[in-house]
């Protein structure tokens, strides 16, 4: 790890020290920081960010083997790619509006 690095990474915990010091003192925060102590929201976000490292990862390496083992060009594998992009898309739209109309509000 450089020296760059670590200065990247302290830059990055300063901003989010003052994101959280200005978004307590707001009268209407961005993001309401009071959400983060219920359990079934913070649940949600290390679910989320656990699937979109999942599915990150999982596009990556595919990508790779496709081009490595199959013998696809970068375009080929990518149009191979293309209908899990598009139905995650559809799904996550779907999902959303979904738990829009029936989602249980009880914060």
């Amino acid at each position: 790890m450089s020296i760059s690095d670590t200065r990247r990474g302290t830059c990055a915990d300063s901003r989010r020290c003052v994101f959280g010091a200005i978004e307590r003192r707001a009268a209407n925060p961005l993001l309401d920081l009071a959400l983060l102590r219920h359990p079934t929201f913070s649940g949600v976000l290390v679910a989320g960010a656990a699937l979109s490292f999942s599915a990150f990862v999982s596009f990556t390496y595919t990508s790779i083997w496709l081009q490595s083992v199959l013998g696809l060009t970068p375009v080929e594998a990518g149009l191979v790619c293309q209908p899990m992009s598009v139905a995650a898309f559809v799904v996550s739209v779907a999902v959303g509006r979904f738990l829009h109309r029936w989602a249980n509000r009880s914060w």
